[in-house]
């Protein structure tokens, strides 16, 4: 069944899982859960379906764990479904989970499956095989590799001689270094400017330089155990030598996945929203994304390039510490002179007929610090000292968009001025600020305060 229930809750959503081309999973019985839904939806039992998508690291378990958090938070802000329900008395609210893969060796079994045959994470480096590894061990994480970046003979042989390789500092080798130089190509990523395509908006691959950043960014430890907790981009305090010669791999598997997010927004993720439109020409969609799951939504707005878009303009996009470029949205970029943001149709054809909402936090270091790291080769590119070429809209909020309102993240028992078209950067710096390591807050989203936001976003378009 599609349908999860909250534990200790009244509430429920439905997890509809997709593999990485994009393609819905079927239940070993061969049916589909989004059926389910399309079947309510095409009834007129439901008036709004809110579409929530997680981001980087995210395998069945995990994703399964943060809607609870996320759906459970929103069941709970009676006031906003009461005030909602005095607009529409009829409110039938349906909330759908989008599960994509984007953890390595991640748990990919549907609810109901059999764990038998899963495979486990190797313990002390995180996963990751070391020089003392054993051939079936080193093909496993080749395996699991070439899933996430590119799973090709050219590919393969260069994931073996990185994941093979010893310890022995942190100087890059010529055969390590076009190791992969190879792999990237491999890859069909592409370097970019800030306003390409999500996957392709980075200045270039340099593996040297990235070590190098690297090493001098966090220092390097040669003893000591391996942290438990991965930021964004895996770089760690203390992190040992052969982790640092592979801080490259890992660089290559965040734009990868980055990518991912957008090919599955841009097609399953869109195929579906499309779908649940044309199953009753009255239902409202709200979507909801956090980190690169910003990306998915953005994508499942606007579709393929070239393609004609939604049945009809959604009514709420929610953006919550969102892994894309601050840049997404705009039609006014500095250093791109006559460029504007890969995501801009959103706005200039007027997409979204409700509120585009932002947040953001100092307290988000997956975000503030190691994402633009991983888009640039080395050091940042400031704007008037104020905003960065390469920076996350989790840090600065969409820039380059004309009337965009700056505001702080309210209370739950305030309401906002939201108004359908117009595009809020809430600072959420105050509510957001929980977490350690790396990555910081980047993950700490079970506040009313953010699910409040939401709902009041969605009240924007109910008549």
């Amino acid at each position: 069944m599609a349908l999860r229930r909250i534990p200790g809750s009244d509430a429920s959503y439905h997890l509809i899982a997709f593999d990485k081309d994009g393609r819905e999973r079927r239940r070993p019985e061969g049916t589909l859960d989004s059926q389910r839904v399309i079947e309510d939806v095409s009834a007129g039992d439901v008036t709004d379906v809110f579409v929530i998508s997680h981001g980087w690291k995210g395998d069945t378990p995990a994703a399964g764990e943060q809607y609870d958090a996320w759906v459970g938070r929103m069941a709970a802000q009676t006031a906003d479904i009461a005030a909602f329900r005095i607009r529409d008395p009829g409110l039938r609210p349906l909330v759908v989970g989008l599960h994509w893969p984007s953890l390595p060796w991640g748990d990919e079994r549907l609810p109901e499956e059999s764990a038998d045959g899963l495979l486990g994470e190797a313990t002390g480096t995180g996963g990751e095989a070391t020089g003392t590894e054993d051939e079936a061990e080193l093909d496993r994480l080749v395996d699991s590799y070439a899933a996430r970046t590119a799973d090709t003979p050219a590919a393969r042989t260069a994931l073996r001689t990185i994941l093979a390789a010893d310890v022995g500092g942190t100087q890059l080798d010529p055969r390590l270094e076009h190791a992969y130089l190879t792999l990237f190509d491999e890859t069909s990523l592409a370097s970019g400017t800030s306003v390409a395509a999500p996957g392709d908006d980075q200045e270039g691959f340099d593996p040297r330089a990235i070590i190098d950043e690297a090493a001098d960014g966090v220092g390097v430890s040669m003893q000591g155990p391996a942290p438990t907790a991965p930021g964004l981009l895996g770089v760690e305090r203390r992190r040992p030598a052969i982790d640092l010669l592979r801080t490259p791999l890992r660089q290559l598997s965040f734009w990868s996945m980055k990518k991912r997010g957008r090919e599955f927004g841009e097609s399953g993720a869109h195929r579906l929203v499309v779908a649940l439109q044309t199953a009753s020409p009255a239902v409202r969609v709200h979507l909801m994304g956090h980190s690169f799951g910003c990306i998915v939504v953005s994508g499942a707005v606007v579709g393929p390039p070239g393609g004609s878009g939604p049945a009809r303009p959604v009514q709420t996009l929610y953006l919550v510490q969102g892994a894309m470029s601050l840049w997404s949205f705009g039609d006014d970029v500095p250093h791109e002179r006559g460029a504007v943001g890969y995501f801009r149709r959103i706005l200039a054809d007027g997409l979204v007929e409700g509120p585009l909402v932002t947040t953001r936090s100092v307290h988000d270091t997956a975000l503030g610090v190691h994402y633009p790291r991983g888009a640039q080769v080395a050091g940042h590119l400031l704007l008037g000292e104020e905003f960065p070429a390469f920076g996350a809209l989790g840090t600065f909020g969409a820039q380059g968009v004309a009337g965009a309102a700056d505001a702080e993240l309210k209370p739950p028992h305030e309401d906002y001025s939201f108004a359908p078209g117009s595009v809020w950067n809430l600072d959420a710096s105050h509510v957001v600020s929980r977490g350690s390591g790396p990555s910081g807050a980047h993950s700490d989203l079970d506040h009313d305060e953010l699910a409040h936001a939401f709902w009041q976003a969605a009240l924007t378009t109910t008549p």
